[in-house]
């Protein structure tokens, strides 16, 4: 029986080769067996095979031909997760904390189990059961690691490293917000009147601005003589201090916002301005460094020591901000005035999450019903309160 001939095989004495063309280039990949018929019609049927997925995009040269060199330089052009994650970091422009958390949850997380794979290997059920077998503390932390994860794969789809994105599939699991936990008036009224006579003047500025005003913890800490407008009665909230590393970045929501004073809040601006008006920098500064707070820590310390010595239920200090907006509410202000007020994505937000403390509308000057409220004699206070 005569030698088979096959389109595509070149046959050789220990060995056949195919031909074929992938994405505008020829190639000749070595098979290592013996050109018997057998084996011929076989290296055949493979190269037909191999010609259907590169018609359907689905050829690779590492599942035909692992021990190629086009296997080891696309292997390479691939990526492992680990690669693929550090290329995906490395291209964010998002603020310097959220790209070391995004750094954190990567190192803790899905580096040591998905690390080593080809992220072309990876599949839904493989990350699905990744994310299962993990013991998470709460649905919040859950849900934030997945980010970056999902993330890298969303960098490795427009890198064409992958054609699907497995990760899509993976949805955030619902949790429930811890209701707001704000300070009464009597309590502000205490918290404030002990740091004034137990610390340094500024911390208390601090802490009373922070009451009477509702800004975030990290844009206290990032506000400049230059944002306070004396004549509108206003600050303009435009940036925020980082967690980590002690940048800046912008609000929360992205929006800059003007924040109208009321009386406790201009008078709490007004005594620190001997503190630190004539540096024109940031207006609340650690008065134990003389810089600006980079992280909240020393604000929590000494404000856990007022609550101690008062008898006071802890709560940290960001729940000043919860105390603004529902004494505020509970005053009647305007709930879209209050929105605003706190740099709420949305007035729906701000009804959501503060109903309880809704009271009726009015069309007087919101700032003075607080002002109204914060002057109330002990009595009406105490009725407040009940």
């Amino acid at each position: 029986m005569g030698a088979i001939r096959q389109t595509g095989l070149k046959i050789r004495p220990s060995s056949i080769q195919i031909r074929f063309q992938y994405q505008g280039r020829r190639y000749e990949e070595t098979v290592k067996m013996k050109p018997t018929q057998a084996n011929i019609r076989a290296a055949a049927r493979m190269r037909q095979d191999i010609l259907r997925e590169i018609a359907l995009g689905q050829f690779s040269f590492s599942n035909w031909f692992p021990d190629s060199k086009h296997a080891t330089a696309e292997n390479a052009a691939s990526g492992t997760f680990a690669q693929v994650a550090t290329d995906y970091l490395e291209s964010l422009t998002l603020a310097d904390s959220t790209i070391q958390e995004y750094r954190k949850l990567m190192k803790r997380y899905w580096i040591p189990i998905l690390g080593d794979s080809l992220i072309r290997d990876l599949r839904y059920s493989t990350l699905i059961k990744s994310v299962n077998g993990i013991p998470w503390r709460t649905a919040k932390t859950r849900n934030n690691a997945i980010v970056p994860l999902k993330g890298a794969f969303r960098f490795a789809l427009q890198d064409l490293l992958i054609e699907h994105n497995p990760a899509d599939s993976i949805t955030n699991i619902r949790h429930m917000k811890p209701d707001p936990d704000p300070f009464s008036l009597s309590e502000i009224n205490k918290i404030t009147a002990w740091l004034y006579e137990s610390t340094h003047e500024t911390e208390a500025n601090l802490i009373d601005f922070a009451f009477w005003s509702g800004l975030r913890s990290s844009e206290l800490s990032a506000l400049l003589w230059s944002d306070v407008d004396w004549n509108k009665g206003v600050v303009k909230v435009q940036r925020s201090r980082e967690r980590s590393g002690g940048g800046v970045k912008p609000p929360k929501t992205y929006q800059v916002r003007e924040v109208e004073l009321n009386s406790r809040s201009r008078e709490a601006l007004q005594r620190q301005r001997r503190w630190t008006e004539l540096q024109n920098k940031e207006v609340f500064l650690n008065p134990n460094t003389g810089e600006h707070y980079m992280t909240n820590k020393s604000v929590r310390t000494f404000f856990a020591k007022a609550l101690k010595r008062l008898g006071i239920r802890h709560r940290p200090p960001y729940h000043t901000r919860h105390s603004f907006c529902t004494l505020a509410l509970t005053s009647g202000a305007n709930v879209m005035w209050v929105s605003r007020q706190m740099g709420h994505s949305s007035t729906q937000m701000t009804l959501t999450r503060y109903s309880a403390w809704i009271g009726g509308l009015s069309p007087n000057s919101e700032s003075s019903k607080l002002d109204a409220l914060s002057g109330m004699g002990i009595s009406e206070e105490a009725a407040l309160n009940q």
